[in-house]
Formats: C-alpha cells, structure tokens, sequence
C-alpha cells in the first residue's frame, strides 16, 4: 500500500516523452482509490510534479518523516502561490 511520505521508484518521462529514466519520487498524499531508502543524498525538485496511477510505481524505497514531508508541502503551496 502506498502511503504519504513515501519513497517510491517510478519511471520518470523525460522531455520528449519517448525515454523515461528511473527516479525516485515522493508521495506527497494518497488519493482515494528518518530513513528515506536512498543510496545519496538528494533533492527533492517541487518543479517536477506528476500525478500518477500508483499501479505504475515499481516499488517503495524508503520513508521520509512527517516533520520534513510538512515542510517539503509547505514549499510546494509557497512555490504555486507565488507562480
């Protein structure tokens, strides 16, 4: 089951939609129907938004805590604002 806060593998699209690369993505809030996982440390990009069927992820990588999902939310609803 894949919940909020996640850390999933999904294959990512590139920009001409013909390749898709392996990245990792985090769960921002399940739609009805401190260890993250990862081998690096990384960035979480909150240009970079998908929704995404989850029968399409290929499987959990790890977890983030809700301390830091609250703020990675709070980024997003700050970067949407301001666009």
């Amino acid at each position: 089951m894949i919940s909020e806060g996640q850390i999933v593998l999904y294959r990512f699209p590139q920009t001409d939609q013909k390749e898709e690369k392996l990245r990792p993505a985090l769960v921002l809030r399940r739609l009805p129907g401190k260890f993250t996982g990862l081998n690096f440390s990384s960035v979480i990009r909150a240009s970079r938004l998908a929704v995404v069927n989850s029968e399409i992820l290929l499987g959990k990588l790890g977890q983030i805590d809700q301390e830091r999902l609250l703020r990675v939310k709070e980024k997003i609803a700050k970067w949407i604002r301001s666009a």
